[in-house]
């Protein structure tokens, strides 16, 4: 969603700013640590445990991956059953209410 309302991509945004060859998030740190002498670490001792959570089943079993990841209470309810296209529409429309907050 906000790649359409910006109108670029990753790569087109970055190199707008003169950053040549930051296209995803990997070659993103790549330039983050030339830049500012910052390379990435593992997660310090005092943050874990951690949970990886994996976004492919597009279900609403992910959102209660996400819940749990995120110590958020099982019985909260959030439309429990929906399908994937509903779940898509349910989160663009929270993305278009947050971008027009954000951009006014």
């Amino acid at each position: 969603m906000q790649k359409k309302k910006a109108d670029s991509t990753v790569e087109e945004f970055f190199r707008g700013y003169g950053m040549k060859g930051v296209v995803d998030f990997d070659s993103y740190c790549t330039f983050y640590d030339a830049v500012f002498g910052v390379t990435h670490q593992e997660p310090h001792q005092s943050e874990k445990p951690y949970t990886v959570v994996d976004v492919t089943a597009k279900d609403v079993t992910v959102m209660d991956t996400i819940d749990k990841a995120l110590g958020i209470p099982q019985d909260e309810s959030r439309g429990d059953g929906l399908t994937y296209d509903e779940l898509v529409e349910k989160i663009i429309a929270v993305d278009i209410k947050r971008d027009e907050e954000w951009t006014c």
